[in-house]
């Protein structure tokens, strides 16, 4: 019923075998970059949040003139993590 030679049945044994130990690898990376995400979504999503809010609400605190800079400042911090955020994932898709 089996017609493979021993060599070919070996063969198949080694790429099972390392299939399976891919699989493993691959994971405990996804587990691993999930949680540090974590680190990155979250900071990104709380400086949206207020520099949206501090765009539109911070008249009463600041002069006119500086709320463009105050808002670029929170902007450029978000836009940092979200691009460490990627270096990330695309990392651990190589």
């Amino acid at each position: 019923m089996n017609n493979w030679s021993q060599s070919v049945d070996s063969l198949l044994d080694k790429i099972r075998l390392n299939s399976i130990q891919l699989t493993n690898k691959h994971i405990q990376n996804h587990l691993y970059y999930k949680f540090c995400s974590v680190y990155f979504e979250i900071p990104t999503i709380i400086l949206s949040v207020f520099s949206g809010s501090f765009s539109v609400g911070s008249d009463d605190f600041l002069s006119q003139e500086y709320i463009p800079i105050a808002y670029n400042v929170f902007y450029f911090y978000g836009y940092n993590y979200s691009y460490k955020h990627q270096i990330i994932h695309e990392n651990y898709r190589e």
